[in-house]
Formats: structure tokens, C-alpha cells, sequence
């Protein structure tokens, strides 16, 4: 929340971050452009030096963490296992809003790393295939998921908040969380935003229905 509504600090106000502009007209389309993507290998923290293998950071805020296996040793179960085994008291565990777990087939995903259980698939369908010749079928993960324009577009629109609950009659507490849409759901919604704005473009109409097809094993 920080990153999206900024911060005031003595009456001044920082923004962390532009998110994209409705209009080109608008006054932070110049400001959009400015936003920094930049990513760290091998990152190294506590007195052992426990290693993460990759932490994106936008405009210098670590905003996601990334390990990733060779199938030829270990899977993406082991990455997995590995979030959840590590020190979460760690200032690096409590920032990045999405946590990926990759090998070279597989990717799953969670905004909270301490459980094993919370990671989802993260992945195009039942199998994955490479985009390219040659490369990895996790090819998407390097080249959609983490660049810059679906980053932001992410944090911006694809990343709920949902707030703390107090007791009340039958329903326990609950602390505050996050939720993040796995790969083919984001996708959906840009496939589906992408087509009414083409439809309002040539005809100046919305009147479209959809149906979607969605499995739980994706």
C-alpha cells in the first residue's frame, strides 16, 4: 500500500512509484516512464549468508523474490521448500509482494512464503511450452512475468489488499493478507480488456459476452 499511495513524512509527500497513466495527456505519463526495474542475483543476507537466487526491486524496493532449480538436480518443490524453510523475521521476507519458485519447467507462485501450502501454480496450462526454440518451457516467467510493463501492471491492478478482521460471533479473527491472480487468470483479463477496447474502438460499442473456462489444476 506504501508503494501504491505513497508516504508523508513531515507534511511532504513521496511517491515510491507512477503507475501507468489512463491518458497519454495525462501529467504522469512522463513519470510512468521513469520507474526503475532493476534485479539483484545472488543475494546474500544474515549473519550465514543465506542466499536468495534472484530479488527484483522497483526504484530500489525489493518487490520480488525469486528461486530457481535445474530439473537436472532439483524441482520447483525444492525452491518452495526452500522460501518456507528460511528466516522470515528477515526484512527481505517482509517487503516483496510475490514470492516465485521456478524450475526448468514449472513456476509457482505465493505473496506469503512462510508455508508451503500457499504456493500456487503459476503456469500458462497443464504443460508448459517455450515460446522460442531452444529456450526453457518457463520461458513466459523470464519473459512476460517479470518485465517491467507486467510488474507494474501487477502491483497496480492485479494485487488486492484484503484487510485485518476482529472476531465477531462466529467468525475468528483474521490477520490481513494479500491475493495475486496465477499467470492464466491475469491473462484472461488482459485477452478480455484487450478485445472491449477494440470493440469500442471500431464500432463504439461494449456489447460483448464472454464465456471463460477455468480449472482448478492449472
Amino acid at each position: 500500500m506504501l508503494l501504491r499511495l505513497g508516504l508523508k513524512v513531515r507534511g511532504l509527500e513521496f511517491r515510491l512509484y507512477y503507475p501507468k497513466p489512463r491518458s497519454v495527456e495525462s501529467a504522469a505519463a512522463s513519470k510512468h516512464g521513469e520507474n526503475r526495474i532493476t534485479f539483484r542475483p545472488h543475494f546474500y543476507f544474515g549473519e550465514t549468508n543465506q542466499e536468495i537466487d534472484f530479488v527484483f526491486f522497483l526504484n530500489g524496493l525489493p518487490i520480488v523474490a525469486l528461486e530457481v532449480k535445474h530439473e537436472k538436480n532439483q524441482t520447483v518443490q525444492d525452491a518452495v521448500a526452500q522460501f518456507a524453510t528460511r528466516d522470515h523475521a528477515r526484512k527481505i521476507y517482509q517487503h516483496p509482494f510475490l514470492y516465485l519458485a521456478a524450475d526448468t519447467s514449472d513456476v509457482m507462485a505465493a505473496t506469503d512464503p512462510r508455508r508451503e501450502q500457499n504456493f500456487r501454480w503459476h503456469n500458462t496450462g497443464l504443460t508448459n511450452t517455450p515460446q522460442t526454440k531452444g529456450e526453457y518451457p518457463v520461458e513466459f516467467l523470464y519473459r512476460e512475468v517479470l518485465s517491467k510493463e507486467h510488474l507494474l501492471e501487477a502491483l497496480s491492478f492485479f494485487l488486492v489488499r484484503v484487510p485485518e478482521r476482529e472476531a465477531e460471533d462466529d467468525r475468528p479473527e483474521r490477520p490481513a493478507f494479500t491475493l495475486f491472480p496465477r499467470y492464466h487468470q491475469s491473462r484472461t483479463v488482459r485477452k478480455v480488456a484487450d478485445d472491449i477496447s477494440a470493440q469500442f474502438a471500431a464500432k463504439a460499442d461494449i456489447g460483448r459476452k464472454y464465456l471463460i473456462s477455468h480449472s482448478a489444476e492449472l
